[in-house]
């Protein structure tokens, strides 16, 4: 794997949404699976996987998870941009910037990078549906252009195209799947690389779990969603 391929690692473990402590590639897990993807780390019943882009340095990440809730208290989180702080790792400022349909937004994510590196973020097109036969519910978060100025000193994403695909597989467990295609924008050094490789993402899974657990999700009613 080359320095930008790692470089793009420590970026992407910073924003979103789910992976595992520092350890040293060589004690992770290597599981290949039959679409390429690759096992990096199965711990407290979270998977993270990475594959190979097709279309970046940076490789694509997918994490799966179960969580104690349900579809409406998981999608109502995702949608809370304005709690992004609370659960999304690293994450110093979420909001939303326009609400255009209940299942339809604009997001907006700042996310912090140790010194020296600059802080990055983006601005997201938000959208969320059921499927009316299966119940699963899918979101995507595009990056888009625009909407807010770009901040001194901050690197605006220039790719960032990811989305959750939620399904209740039992009472009260909802299996998360996560995916990411995502480009940090300008250079990263390899130590923070080392640093938050995994760190991120994990840690976001296991706050999403405590978030959902309260009460204004827990209890939470979107006419959008049906439960199966």
């Amino acid at each position: 794997m080359d320095k930008n391929t790692f470089r793009g690692y420590a970026i992407l473990s910073i924003i979103t949404l789910t992976l595992v402590v520092i350890i040293p590639n060589s004690a992770f897990s290597q599981t290949k699976t039959s679409d390429d993807w690759v096992l990096k780390k199965n711990q407290n019943g979270i998977q993270i996987y990475t594959r190979k882009s097709t279309t970046s340095s940076v490789d694509d990440l997918k994490t799966i998870a179960v969580l104690n809730g349900s579809l409406t208290s998981v999608t109502a989180l995702i949608m809370d941009a304005n709690n992004f702080p609370n659960w999304i790792y690293d994450c110093k400022e979420g909001r939303i910037l326009e609400q255009v349909s209940p299942t339809e937004q604009y997001q907006y994510q700042y996310l912090n990078a140790p010194y020296p590196v600059s802080d990055r973020d983006v601005v997201v097109h938000f959208t969320i549906r059921q499927d009316p036969v299966t119940k699963i519910v899918y979101t995507k978060s595009i990056a888009v252009d625009g909407h807010l100025p770009l901040k001194k000193d901050v690197v605006r994403l220039p790719v960032f195209d990811g989305g959750y695909e939620l399904q209740l597989i039992g009472e009260n467990k909802v299996q998360v799947l996560y995916t990411l295609k995502m480009d940090p924008g300008g250079s990263i050094p390899d130590w923070l690389v080392n640093l938050t490789f995994l760190t991120g993402p994990y840690e976001s899974t296991l706050k999403m779990q405590k978030q959902i657990e309260r009460p204004e999700y827990r209890d939470k009613k979107l006419p959008f969603i049906i439960e199966p």
